[in-house]
């Protein structure tokens, strides 16, 4: 999340009062009222962990408990507060124990943990001086993230570190702190696994499989929309399906070799008030593609059943809808019907292209916004701009989310949206890796 300077030094403040109090508390508790310096290294590394373990753990905790979620912001002071505690550990050990001694250091005795200590030092050091938004914008929001993913391998690696000096090298230590690593870990484990079976669960749920059946569908128009990107209609009676969903369409043969075969499934792009179907696509130059677009009009093709879960929820809420290229299909169908029905959800799209001439259904969109005074577009063509339009949506957490459009993009405003807050119960997304 963007912050002011003010507002991150205290929040950075805060957090170091409380690892300092952490420190001192562990400190007491490990040497007793003498606080002798011997067990100020051994406090630094119960305080880090504890601190690790806290930014390891509001992320799946805010998927199953969703006051959580305002955690989800504190995770940058936490995890730089974690590093510099290690920092202060990895010293303390280094001039005590060893002596500032390589051969010491890497005595067979203590080799193993020193260097699983070592690597998740380097690595928490490394994502401290990246935890910040000119990092972001020099690295790009995917490398970052990316980057980031390897605080699971610093956890890991600590954890391993830790329960390796506690319980198994012959310098540990038969305290009570060592439990308490060994419980931190067994909650982050139980708590990232939860999370994971809750969604892995949702997501089953809404792409529950369907009992789909075939309609001919007779191709009634097929025209260029932008730079590269088609639009085929097809003519088929009796057809139900929700705006947002998708169809599968059958060739009845391909006139062109396709190692993916004569099947592929497209959004709908139509309004469900039509009296025809339509899908639109990049054109890859696949053998699906190439024989669809030089079928004649009035040939014939398979259509299976609409379905999916991208769809209009009910009553009136506000919606923000996030597209990203060809990601507007669904997006067309949704927002045609609701200005044909005259839906009291208002929708804001944040539509982002390479350019102008790829940006297919721009001029309709445009148009629309004059017709239904609760669409609002937003259109970008430069990916700090696209953020910053993401970023700065007013209350994000009211809002209900829809994002398709490519994996990268997808990740990206999911990431965003998490920091801003947002409940994940209020994204929906979709993702479109080309056909």
């Amino acid at each position: 999340m963007l912050l002011g300077t003010k507002k991150t030094f205290l929040r950075h403040l805060l957090i170091g009062i409380i690892a300092l109090l952490l420190f001192l508390s562990f400190w007491y508790m490990i040497s007793g009222s003498s606080l002798d310096i011997g067990s100020s290294w051994r406090a630094l590394a119960v305080s880090s962990f504890v601190l690790l373990a806290f930014t390891l753990a509001i992320g799946p905790l805010a998927v199953l408990w969703k006051p959580a979620l305002k955690l989800l912001t504190w995770r940058r002071e936490t995890g730089i507060w974690f590093a510099l505690l290690a920092l202060g550990h990895g010293f303390l050990v280094s001039s005590n124990m060893f002596g500032f001694d390589i051969s010491l250091t890497f005595h067979p005795s203590v080799a193993l943990p020193n260097i699983m200590g070592g690597l998740a030092l380097f690595f928490a050091l490394v994502l401290a001086a990246t935890s910040s938004d000119r990092a972001v914008r020099f690295l790009s929001i995917g490398s970052w993230k990316w980057l980031h993913y390897s605080a699971y391998t610093v956890f890991y690696l600590s954890a391993l570190h830790a329960l390796h000096y506690s319980f198994i090298n012959p310098l540990s230590l038969m305290h009570w702190s060592r439990y308490l690593t060994i419980l931190l870990a067994v909650i982050v484990l139980l708590l990232q696994f939860s999370a994971f079976s809750v969604i892995v669960s949702s997501q089953r749920k809404r792409s529950s499989p369907q009992k789909l059946e075939r309609v001919k569908a007779k191709i009634i128009s097929r025209k260029e929309i932008a730079k590269g990107t088609y639009e085929v209609l097809f003519s088929v009676k009796e057809f139900p399906f929700a705006a947002g969903q998708h169809i599968g369409v059958h060739l009845p043969k391909l006139t062109h070799s396709d190692v993916r075969g004569n099947y592929r499934v497209f959004s709908i792009v139509t309004s469900p008030g039509d009296q025809y179907i339509g899908i639109a696509f990049r054109n890859t130059r696949s053998g699906f593609k190439k024989t669809l677009l030089e079928m004649r009009l009035g040939e014939k093709v398979w259509l299976d059943t609409a379905t999916g879960y991208f769809t209009l929820p009910w009553g009136k809420k506000d919606l923000v809808f996030v597209a990203g290229g060809i990601g507007i299909t669904p997006f067309m169908s949704m927002i045609r019907y609701a200005s044909e029905e005259k839906l009291l959800h208002k929708i804001t799209l944040i539509y982002s292209n390479k350019n102008r001439e790829s940006a297919a259904y721009l001029d309709e969109l445009r148009r629309l916004t004059q017709e239904n005074k609760r669409f609002y577009l937003k259109e970008f063509y430069d990916v700090v701009e696209f953020r910053g339009a993401v970023f700065g949506v007013k209350s994000p957490e009211n809002k209900i989310w829809y994002i398709a459009g490519p994996p990268g993009l997808v990740s990206v405003t999911k990431s965003i949206l998490f920091d801003s807050q947002v409940p994940p119960g209020n994204i929906v997304t979709e993702e479109f890796s080309g056909y």
